[in-house]
This record gives C-alpha cells, structure tokens and sequence, in this order.
C-alpha cells in the first residue's frame, strides 16, 4: 500500500459516508459502491491483498471525477481522487495492457497529436511565430469540436495587441492530462519529460484549459519534472491586458460555473467573475452550488469515456442548479465544462466559454 495514501484509504474506509452527499457519480448512479467510502475501500482492499487486480477493480476505481467536492466536505481533507488515481495506477500495472475499461494509451496521445495539427490549417502559419516570449496552449480537446472558440481567442489577443504570444506547435501534442487521470502513469511521465523541454525555452505558457494548467503547473512538478516557465491560466495572463480596456456592455442573465479544476485545484475563484462583470449588462449571476462548493459538470478526465451516460446525468444535475427559470447563459472558463454542459443543456439555456464572452464584449467597443 503506497506509504502516503495510507492514512487515507483507512480513513475512509471507516469514515460513515460523511461526505455521501457530495459526490457527483454516486448521486447520479445511486451506487454505494461508487461513493468516496466505497472506491476507497475497495482502493484499500486490493493494496492489503485482500482483492485481486481486474477489469471489475478498475471499474469501481474509475468511477471519480477528480472534482474533489468531497474533499470539500471532508474533516480531515483527505484527496479521494488522487488516491484513486494512485490505486487506478496500480491495478493496471498488475493486469497490464488487457484492460476493457479505460482507453489506451495510443488513443489518448493520438487524439492530442490530431487534434494540435490542426491548429495549423484552422489559424494559418502566422501564429505559429518562433522565438516569442511566452507561449500559448490552446486545449487540445477542442480545434476539431469548436473550431470557432479557438479563431475567437486569437482574434481578441490580436485586437489586445498581444505581440509576446505565439501558438504553440511543439510535437507532444497535448499536457498529458487525460493519461495521468486515467492512471497510465509511464506513459504520463515520458510526455512530461519531452514536454518540459519544449515550455521551458519560454518565460510564460498560457493556458486556456485550467486542466492544462495544473497539469503543467503542479502535477509535472510532483513527478519531479518542474517547468521552469510560469505556467498560468489565460484569465490571468489577460488581467493586464483588459485593465485598460473598453468593453460594451452585452445583454442577457448570465450564470457563472466554477469549474472543479479552475476553483478548487487552481484556486481561481474571484479573477473570472471580475473579468465576466466588466462585459455584462446585468449582475453575473451564480450557481446554487458555486465557488468550493461547485457542482461537477460530468466530464472530468476520461470519465465521460469510462462510462458516457452517467457522465450525462452529471451534468444534467450540474446546470439545473443554475436557473431556476430554465433559461440564460451558462458560463465558464473550462473547454471541458462547456463542451459537456452544452450537449446537455435544455432548451432554453445557452452555454458559452468565458473567453469567447470576453471576446465578444471587445468587438466595436
């Protein structure tokens, strides 16, 4: 059993469900198994010896978010998903390439390295510059889903007048995010070693995910692969920017969703909802659950691959905490988030990236 998970799988295992209440998979599958106290527990099993390694295991193991909403609610602050991942790890280390449950390794980089080419031909080689100063990173999941967001964002630091950030076009392809939730850990740090090298010819690399974010930031440098550039969101990188600008204001009642990795991994709470309210007519507005406590949208790591439909009802239960009319713009400034809760938002409710607001607020201002 892994010396620093120890305490926490033991935890919780003999923790009453405290935080039974909180967690987005088990109140959408009403399975005790898959509640914080059932995965851990069956995370502290197989470490003693007392379950074996298969395909069922890691079923159960992957049945979390990585949102940390337990954590939240937890006295003693215990980090249920990255005990998860940890045991994740393990168990596919024991059963090897065989498994039916997670996707492969080669599906992931090869959906990261498709999806980065074709910046390329969606942007045009001029903001492929060499030799700038910082860096920007666009998430990998998206130029082929919404092209439109990507073209967005590039057209409003032109309109910024931003001359120190190129797109980059370095051959990993993607952060490696999805590879580390999954738990293919070999995997996850071989691209993070190529990738350091390629972030640190830079003084900044700017983020529009905050998935890529932390995975650059913080996770590379538990793994003992520091990027030496400073790694940041693009909300942070903007905040200079935008001081000194002029936006109209934009009409409509607008929500605002933390996204889990935005809010609670990379503590960014106050900085999006200032940027939102210079742009917007009316008062941002929030979720019912919102800030520490904001609902997951259903699509952490590879979850929505692991098991789609209760992805779906995750998010479902996500934006419904959000008008109680039925009605309104949705925002957030995860890719994951929107693209989730857009393909699962009612009629009447629109969901828009923040970014892509921002923008929107720039043109004839």
């Amino acid at each position: 059993m892994p010396a620093k998970h120890e305490r926490d799988y033991t935890y919780c295992t003999h923790c009453p469900k405290m935080c039974r209440f909180a967690c987005p998979v088990s109140n959408a599958d009403f399975r005790e198994t898959h509640t914080p106290w059932g995965k851990m527990a069956a995370a502290r099993e197989f470490f003693s010896g007392a379950r074996e390694a298969d395909n069922e295991l890691l079923r159960v193991l992957s049945q979390c978010l990585g949102c940390r909403l337990c954590q939240t609610y937890c006295d003693h602050e215990i980090d249920v998903s990255k005990a998860l991942r940890e045991a994740r790890s393990a168990v596919i280390q024991t059963i090897g390439p065989g498994s039916t449950v997670l996707p492969s390794v080669e599906s992931l980089l090869l959906n990261g390295i498709t999806r980065r080419k074709a910046l390329v031909d969606l942007l045009g080689l001029e903001w492929f510059r060499p030799n700038t100063a910082d860096v920007y990173l666009p998430a990998c999941e998206l130029p082929d889903a919404d092209p439109e967001y990507v073209k967005s964002n590039v057209k409003m630091l032109e309109r910024l007048e931003v001359s120190s950030l190129s797109v980059f076009n370095g051959d990993a392809g993607c952060c490696g995010h999805s590879l580390y939730a999954a738990g293919h850990t070999e995997a996850f740090v071989e691209l993070a070693r190529r990738n350091v090298v390629e972030f640190n010819r830079f003084k900044r690399v700017v983020c529009d995910s905050p998935e890529c974010a932390y995975t650059i930031g913080t996770i590379y440098r538990e793994f003992g692969l520091p990027v030496t550039a400073r790694v940041m969101h693009m909300t942070e990188f903007l905040q200079g920017y935008i001081d000194v600008v002029r936006f109209r204001s934009l009409d409509g009642t607008h929500f605002y969703h933390d996204s889990c990795v935005m809010g609670r991994h990379l503590e960014l709470y106050d900085l999006p909802r200032e940027l939102l309210r210079r742009t917007l007519r009316a008062p941002l507005r929030e979720f019912q659950w919102n800030r520490e406590s904001s609902y997951c949208c259903g699509a952490g790591g590879v979850f929505p691959l692991v098991s789609p439909e209760t992805a779906e009802r995750v998010a479902e239960r996500a934006i419904a905490t959000s008008s109680e009319s039925g009605e309104g713009v949705v925002v957030s400034f995860s890719p994951r988030c929107v693209w989730q809760l857009r393909r699962n938002a009612p009629a009447g409710v629109r969901v828009e990236h923040g970014l892509s607001v921002l923008a929107a607020g720039l043109r004839d201002a």
